[in-house]
C-alpha cells in the first residue's frame, strides 16, 4: 500500500477516502533456446564435432562458418535454420556444407638407377673354374691332335716315337692352349663390353 492510501479498516467519512493496492509482478523462469551448429561434407559425413550454443529465448545468436583443412564451404542445407537469429523454444539447427579440395596429386619421376659398369681388368679376371675349364679343354684338344698325327704317320715311326724321350713339348702345347683359350675369352668378354656401353 502506499503511504498515501487510507487505511483499509475504517469509518466512512464525509472525505472521498482512497485506498491504494501496490503489485509486483512474479518473475518468470528463464527459458533457453539452443542451436545447433553441424559442419558436413556433401554426402552428410560430419566433419567435426557439432558446435552447441544456447542463450535465452529471444535473444540473438550468430553461428559462425568454420575453416575445415582440406575443403571448402558450399552452401549451407537446405532447410536449416538461419546462420544468425533468435533463439526460439525448440532446437534450431544450422547446417554448413562443405565440398573436398581437389589434389592435384604429383606423379614422382620414375628414378633409374645408372648402370654400373665394372672397371675392364675386374671383367678380365678368370675364376679358378674357368681356368679349369680351359685346362681339361686345352687337354681335349691335345690329346686328339696327337691321335690325328698319330693315325697319318706310318706305324714304325709311331713305334721311334713312342721310343723317344719325353720332352717339355707336352706341357708347352698346354700353355699354348691356355693361353689361346684366355685370349679367345678375353676377346669374348671384350666384345660383351662393347655391345653393353653401345645400348
Amino acid at each position: 500500500m502506499l503511504e498515501e492510501s487510507a487505511p483499509t479498516i475504517g469509518k466512512y467519512t464525509n472525505e472521498n477516502q482512497i485506498i491504494t493496492y501496490v503489485y509486483v509482478e512474479n518473475m518468470k523462469p528463464i527459458v533457453n533456446g539452443v542451436v545447433t551448429v553441424k559442419y558436413v561434407d556433401e554426402n552428410g559425413k560430419a566433419l567435426r564435432a557439432d558446435t552447441l550454443m544456447t542463450g535465452p529465448v529471444g535473444s540473438s545468436y550468430l553461428a559462425n562458418r568454420e575453416e575445415i583443412k582440406g575443403y571448402t564451404f558450399k552452401e549451407i542445407k537446405n532447410g536449416s535454420a538461419e546462420t544468425g537469429g533468435t533463439y526460439a523454444n525448440n532446437n534450431l539447427i544450422v547446417i554448413y556444407v562443405y565440398k573436398k579440395d581437389l589434389v592435384n596429386e604429383v606423379t614422382k619421376p620414375e628414378v633409374i638407377k645408372p648402370e654400373v659398369i665394372k672397371p675392364i681388368n675386374d671383367q678380365l679376371k678368370v675364376t679358378e673354374k674357368t681356368s679349369k675349364n680351359i685346362k681339361e679343354m686345352g687337354k681335349t684338344e691335345n690329346k686328339n691332335k696327337k691321335k690325328d698325327i698319330n693315325s697319318m704317320q706310318p706305324k714304325k715311326l709311331q713305334k721311334d716315337k713312342k721310343q723317344l724321350p719325353q720332352t717339355d713339348e707336352k706341357a708347352n702345347s698346354v700353355l699354348i692352349m691356355v693361353i689361346g683359350g684366355l685370349l679367345a675369352g678375353l676377346s669374348l668378354v671384350g666384345i660383351f663390353i662393347k655391345k653393353r656401353i653401345k645400348k
